[in-house]
C-alpha cells in the first residue's frame, strides 16, 4: 500500500504544480476538453486517486484523513462527470472560467496536501 501514498501525493504535487504556475493553459485546456466533450475522461484521473486513498485508508494510522482526501479528490472527479452532462454543463461551465487567483489556490491546495499524503503512510 505504500506505492499508493508516492503514487497519488507524486501526481497531485505535479498537478498543484501546474495549477499554481500556469492557470492560463489549465484554463485553456480545460475549455478545450469542454468544447470536445471529454470531462469524462478528464475524470477518470481523480477518480481513481479516490478509490486507492479509500483502499489504502484501511491500513492506515489516521484513516479519516485519507477518507477526506479522498472526498475532495471525489468532488473534483463529479465535478468533471457533471459537466459532461447536457443539464448542469452550462451552470458549472461557470466553474472552469474562474480567475487565475482559483486555480493558483487549488494548485497550492494540491501542492501542500502531496507531501502531507506521503507523510501519512505508515
Amino acid at each position: 500500500m505504500n506505492w499508493i501514498y508516492w503514487t497519488v501525493g507524486a501526481l497531485w504535487i505535479v498537478d498543484g504544480f501546474f495549477y499554481f504556475m500556469y492557470p492560463t493553459v489549465v484554463k485553456k485546456l480545460l475549455s478545450r476538453t469542454r468544447r470536445e466533450g471529454r470531462f469524462v475522461l478528464v475524470s477518470v484521473g481523480p477518480m481513481s486517486a479516490s478509490a486507492l486513498l479509500c483502499m489504502a485508508a484501511q491500513t492506515a494510522l489516521e484513516p479519516w484523513a485519507l477518507h477526506a482526501m479522498a472526498a475532495v479528490s471525489f468532488l473534483q472527479a463529479a465535478l468533471y462527470f457533471l459537466a459532461a452532462w447536457p443539464p448542469t454543463s452550462k451552470k458549472l461551465s461557470r466553474l472552469f472560467l474562474l480567475p487565475n487567483r482559483y486555480y493558483r489556490l487549488w494548485g497550492l491546495l494540491l501542492t501542500v496536501l502531496g507531501p502531507v499524503l506521503i507523510g501519512l503512510r505508515p
